[in-house]
């Protein structure tokens, strides 16, 4: 009876270290894969800073004043820039815009 309930507790005591394991990987897996993606707004490659100018030309950007705040869906879908996320896409128009006014010579806003 003790060497069964011995085997039977290793048996137990080995399947939790192996789900304990199991747990750590994917834990750093699913890490690795958050900073993949965090990665990958930050930066932009050439075609979607290109979309993003052709659609910001042609179709300017929709503001809700109700909500006072950027309405991307429209945009996003126009320009294909469907993999970036709202506050991307903001922190990128900030930018441009204070890039278009520094060259325009105009002061700067805190924005």
């Amino acid at each position: 009876y003790q060497r069964e309930f011995k085997k039977e507790e290793a048996r137990a005591m080995a399947k939790e270290k192996r789900n304990e394991r199991r747990e750590r990987i994917e834990q750093v897996i699913r890490e690795r894969e958050k900073q993949k993606n965090e990665q990958q707004q930050r930066k932009w490659t050439r075609r979607e800073e290109q979309n993003f100018l052709r659609t910001i030309l042609a179709f300017g950007i929709e503001y809700s004043p109700k909500d006072s705040r950027f309405v991307w869906d429209r945009f996003r879908a126009l320009g294909r820039l469907e993999s970036k996320f709202d506050e991307t896409l903001i922190e990128y128009y900030l930018a441009f815009m204070a890039m278009c006014k520094r060259v325009a010579g105009m002061e700067l806003s805190e924005e």
